[in-house]
């Protein structure tokens, strides 16, 4: 079924530098299973993946490998990034089966009152954290991740 899913899917169009090839890949499966959200149930456990997506993982390995990482460190980058994206979109798909079962608040909008001494930060965030968190970019993420990754990865010895 996974295969079948993948067969389908359009080619991204990629660019020439290895480093926006893997942000633009990595946007790529994330628009892919944001649309999808049972392909992405289907593969959390990790050992499942469909054999027509393969290319792509090809594509932000070596994008990173292309970007100074030995080899082994750019397979746990690229684990990383599947990471992020799988995390971000479990914790949206399970919040709009929650709007859509039932419409009240979500608590993490609704954090006040806090203790403004204990927790400064989050208290002067409460009563505006949903229109902060709603400017939330996934690609400002994946880029900041795949900086970060090539920042700590590219040169350092192999493990």
């Amino acid at each position: 079924m996974l295969d079948a899913e993948a067969a389908e899917l359009p080619q991204p169009a990629l660019p020439p530098a290895p480093r926006d090839r893997i942000v633009a890949v990595a946007r790529f499966l994330h628009e892919v299973l944001d649309a999808r959200p049972w392909v992405l149930e289907a593969i959390t456990p990790g050992d499942r993946f469909a054999r027509k997506t393969l290319p792509l993982a090809e594509e932000i390995i070596a994008g990173f490998v292309a970007c100074g990482l030995p080899l082994d460190d750019a397979a746990r980058a690229y684990r990383s990034l599947l990471y992020l994206i799988a995390g971000e979109l479990m914790t949206n798909h399970a919040a709009r089966r929650r709007a859509a079962g039932r419409r009240e608040k979500n608590p993490v909008t609704t954090m006040e009152p806090l203790d403004r001494e204990a927790m400064p930060r989050l208290a002067a965030l409460a009563p505006r954290w949903a229109e902060v968190v709603a400017r939330y970019d996934p690609t400002e993420s994946i880029a900041a991740l795949v900086d970060g990754l090539i920042a700590r990865f590219a040169g350092a010895p192999p493990r």
